[in-house]
């Protein structure tokens, strides 16, 4: 398992009640499903809704319906992580292509989201020009994460559907309804990496001019801070957190971007 145990999970119950079935601080990471057939999975789930959805009058906000679908199930670990993949260059290779595939469809999609001018263009050379492209909405990312884990940890509850929809909102929802009894607040004490985007999905939920959803996979590699306790008795717990955090908005001029589900990083099998 690559990401650590979140803070929230970590603290002790005589400074608050662990949320249930958050096994993780604020923001949880289900476990990873089957890889077989997963994207099989997606695509069967995906034409289903979009029969039942055809069926619906026009005009009704059919995003709730596709709360559960992830586009891309599969984070790709740090470059820098070679271990006994180099023995098995058959398998390391087929490996290596497969992520460069994964790779080139990031940087059609970003170019999608500019042409729809969900993202602002950049104007940059040939290779870094997706990468450069996201680095403008970045910032926003790093809002809504940090945004969201404020927002658990004050139980703040009618904050969270602004900044999370999906699996990620009826987790927070858990989480803050045990936080009510606790004064506690969250922080970032420390960045160990920049944010960094793993991929980006962009797909028309109902034909080519329907409405379409986007998402976009950012890794956070901080330390977080989780202050409990009453005024004059506040204890501090800090903790390196690593978080796969899938983000998900509408083509909707006004969509904002919210937090969707976290992902493990996805180990190859060779």
């Amino acid at each position: 398992m690559s990401l650590r145990p979140g803070l929230l999970a970590s603290t002790s119950r005589a400074a608050l009640v662990l949320a249930r079935p958050a096994p993780r601080a604020f923001s949880t990471t289900p476990r990873r499903a089957e890889k077989e057939g997963t994207v099989q999975n997606i695509d069967k789930e995906m034409k289903n809704r979009e029969r039942m959805l055809a069926s619906l009058p026009r005009g009704i906000d059919i995003t709730a319906h596709f709360e559960s679908v992830i586009l891309e199930p599969i984070v790709d670990p740090p470059t820098w992580v070679k271990p006994a993949w180099l023995l098995k260059p058959v398998g390391f290779f087929q490996y290596a292509k497969a992520r460069f595939q994964r790779d080139v469809g990031t940087a059609q999609q970003v170019n999608a989201l500019v042409k729809d001018g969900l993202v602002p263009w950049v104007k940059t050379g040939w290779f870094s020009g997706s990468g450069k492209a996201m680095e403008g909405i970045m910032p926003e990312f790093v809002h809504r994460y940090e945004a969201f884990n404020r927002a658990q940890a004050s139980a703040d509850a009618r904050a969270l559907p602004s900044l999370a929809s999906g699996p990620a909102l009826k987790r927070a929802r858990d989480v803050a309804a045990k936080m009510q009894r606790v004064n506690a607040a969250w922080a970032v004490e420390a960045e160990h990496a920049p944010p960094k985007l793993q991929w980006v999905r962009y797909v028309p939920l109902m034909g080519v001019d329907g409405p379409k959803l986007a998402q976009a996979c950012v890794t956070f590699d901080t330390t977080q801070a989780l202050t409990t306790g009453p005024k004059g008795k506040r204890e501090t717990k800090s903790q390196r957190v690593r978080e796969n955090v899938v983000f998900e908005r509408s083509n909707a001029p006004n969509s904002p971007w919210k937090v969707k589900n976290m992902l493990e990083t996805t180990w190859p099998q060779l």
